[in-house]
């Protein structure tokens, strides 16, 4: 029988969906200094960047840039490592990393380099970039001040610190829906700074971690044994997650919790230490994100995760490089057509109630919006002069 390529094509790509996710990796041949991330966002423009412990690196889905510290270059990055990557509404880059703060003019592809330690810091400290206020500054944690807030030009225009926790690193911090500011400390816990107040308030509980602020303003924080809690801003616990041992890479292991992201309505995915995990809030279930048949694929750390603006999932490892999931992207569906042996598809053409589709000396077939055939016109069954379809055509509603 003789089948188009096209029809083949549909089928291969139909099959490989079922089989698992497609994904794509940017590692060291693709021009990144070395194969891990530590933290991973997108621009205005679509550009991903990668914070690493080796320079920064700009990827626009073809070529990889990494900008690092150019000795005698006072508009170069300050720091090479453990970059905390955030992009404000003008489209610039804050960049906390372990010599204080700068930011990246994406025009000029200048840095300026506003926050820098008077002498180096141990490479273990970690600063932090929170986010950017309703008055357009940018609030950032450096190690040995506390919270210091930057106006639009990066300049020092707030500070306020408390000394018990200014000298620990931070592990995460957010903004909640009220602008107050959520921080995860080494060592000392988790914190809230009340934006009414302007003071730190201990949060009631004692565990520290990467945690997550969900959309009604609760709390995902790791628990004990491999588990999940849903917290209310009471600390009081709402929820419990824990994930199977029959999904865990080896029995009894206990993971850790490297970072937390909400992807859509009630899904959540949780970067650990064995792999990616799918909490579903709704379902009340902790399940692994399996994404490949080569199983140790699956097991690979996921030290960070984001959702782009495609709604595709990146993760960065600790030594496989970036892994992008294209979560959002559409699957080819094989429609069956009247006639297997005449499948060379010359026009194609859709109303408000069906499609149509035109053949190659197949004549047409006709679908409904659930791409069930539900007609088949040549020219044996109607006067359709000939079963060359060329072009398909409305000439009147």
């Amino acid at each position: 029988m003789f089948k188009s390529l096209f029809t083949i094509l549909l089928a291969v790509l139909w099959q490989a969906s079922q089989a698992q996710i497609a994904s794509a990796l940017v590692t060291v041949d693709d021009g990144m200094p070395i194969n891990s991330a530590w933290t991973i966002t997108q621009d205005k423009n679509g550009v991903m960047w990668f914070g690493t412990i080796d320079g920064l690196c700009s990827y626009d889905g073809f070529t990889t840039k990494t900008y690092k510290t150019i000795i005698g270059d006072s508009t170069s990055i300050s720091e090479n490592c453990r970059h905390d990557v955030y992009v404000d509404n003008a489209n610039n880059l804050w960049v906390a990393h372990t010599n204080g703060i700068s930011k990246f003019n994406q025009q000029t592809e200048k840095f300026s380099n506003i926050y820098v330690y008077s002498e180096k810091k141990n490479r273990d400290i970690i600063n932090r970039i929170v986010g950017e206020d309703n008055s357009g500054n940018i609030w950032t944690w450096i190690y040995g001040e506390g919270l210091v807030v930057f106006n639009k030009k990066g300049e020092i225009v707030l500070q306020y610190g408390m000394a018990s926790i200014n000298s620990q690193k931070c592990i995460k911090a957010q903004f909640d829906l009220q602008k107050n500011i959520y921080l995860s400390i080494d060592q000392t816990g988790f914190y809230k700074f009340n934006m009414t107040t302007k003071q730190f308030e201990n949060f009631p509980y004692a565990r520290i971690g990467s945690f997550c602020i969900t959309s009604d303003n609760k709390f995902l924080v790791p628990g004990l044994q491999n588990e999940i809690l849903l917290l209310n801003k009471l600390g009081t616990t709402l929820e419990s997650y824990t994930i199977d041992q029959a999904a865990l890479s080896k029995p009894d292991i206990l993971l850790y919790f490297n970072t937390i992201i909400a992807y859509s309505g009630n899904e959540y995915y949780i970067g650990t230490t064995d792999g990616i995990f799918i909490l579903n809030l709704q379902e009340k279930s902790i399940k692994r994100f399996v994404f490949s048949k080569i199983v140790a694929e699956n097991y690979a750390i996921g030290d960070c995760l984001y959702k782009d603006a495609s709604g595709n999932l990146w993760a960065g490892t600790t030594a496989s490089g970036v892994r992008r999931f294209l979560l959002s992207s559409k699957k080819f569906e094989l429609l069956t057509p009247f006639n297997n042996d005449h499948t060379i598809v010359k026009a194609i053409n859709k109303n408000a109630q069906n499609l149509f589709v035109g053949y190659f000396d197949g004549g047409m077939d006709i679908y409904n919006l659930n791409h069930e055939l539900i007609s088949h016109i040549n020219n044996t069954n109607t006067n359709l002069p000939s079963n060359h379809v060329n072009a398909i055509m409305p000439l009147s509603n």
